[in-house]
């Protein structure tokens, strides 16, 4: 089990077909809705044909970068945009 959980802990990031999986080996944290978001929406996008990328600009991170066709989306995920925090890491 531990070797599987490092697996979960790399900085990259990836996207579940099951979001259930992460919670079965990991369990369940409340910290982590965000992430769980961001792999709906990935699966989402997808789903709809999306080609889809993660930026990095300087210290900041774009969550997708979707295209399709002449179609370009830029999408930032958060659990809670109200937060000074979320803000903070935002740049909203």
């Amino acid at each position: 089990m531990i070797f599987k959980e490092k697996i979960f802990k790399t900085q990259e990031k990836f996207y579940l077909a099951d979001t259930s999986l992460k919670y079965y080996v990991l369990g369940y944290d409340s910290n982590s809705i965000t992430a769980s978001l961001e792999n709906i929406i990935y699966l989402e996008l997808r789903r709809r044909s999306y080609t889809v990328h993660v930026e990095k600009m300087n210290n900041n991170e774009i969550d997708f970068i979707a295209m399709k066709q002449n179609n370009k989306l830029y999408i930032q995920v958060t659990q809670e945009i109200n937060s000074e925090k979320t803000q903070q890491r935002k740049r909203i």
